[in-house]
């Protein structure tokens, strides 16, 4: 019993990767794929966390739709000049002075690193679905589990999320009740539709 064998076995399998519908796209093999730059989130987690190298499979499902075990890695070389113009494009296009744009440009190198130490060959990851149509065919059958929740502080509420999306939960109904203070009701949260979301989808990961 190898401990590679073991991380296999206990972070591979208990990580579901995400991606929305509008990233998945046919190959002319007829290979339902998802194309990463090395900057997404999801990739670096594929390679620091779960450190999978090309030609393993990973756990990952299309949101509101389907589902695989077996989807297949491949780290892609991507010429690294047009790399970092676009990441320096996206630097400047964000909120933040001289030191802010230098320490992500530092950290990105730093990442750029591991990622190839966990055995990527280049600034992509080539993610392959498979063949079938169920991946992004929409879900019809619903959880039958609804949810009335007298609703907790904002910060509760932002950590229940997560684990109300793992329970299955179809609605959740928040309501007022005897100890829910009404200023609870204007919280941000409640105002942003893709917070919320992504608290959900955390759940799901």
């Amino acid at each position: 019993f190898h401990a590679r064998q073991f991380r296999a076995g206990t972070t591979l399998f208990q990580n579901r990767v995400l991606f929305e519908v509008d990233e998945v796209n046919l190959s002319n093999e007829g290979h339902y794929q998802v194309l990463l730059p090395v900057t997404d989130e999801r990739a670096q987690h594929i390679a620091q966390v779960l450190g999978a190298k090309s030609g393993e499979r990973i756990r990952v499902g299309v949101v509101d739709a389907g589902m695989t075990d077996q989807a297949r890695l491949q780290w892609l070389h991507v010429e690294m000049p047009d790399f970092l113009e676009r990441s320096e494009k996206k630097r400047t296009e964000n909120k933040g002075g001289r030191r802010n744009r230098v320490g992500e440009k530092k950290k990105k190198e730093i990442w750029v690193q591991q990622a190839e130490a966990a055995g990527a060959l280049g600034a992509a990851l080539l993610v392959d679905l498979g063949t079938s149509e169920d991946i992004i065919r929409p879900v019809t059958r619903r959880p039958k589990v609804d949810l009335l929740l007298a609703l907790p502080r904002p910060l509760r509420l932002q950590r229940l999320l997560p684990v109300i999306a793992q329970l299955g939960v179809n609605n959740l109904f928040l309501c007022n009740a005897a100890k829910v203070e009404r200023d609870y009701f204007g919280a941000h949260l409640l105002r942003d539709p893709e917070a919320l979301r992504r608290e959900l989808l955390d759940g799901l990961t």
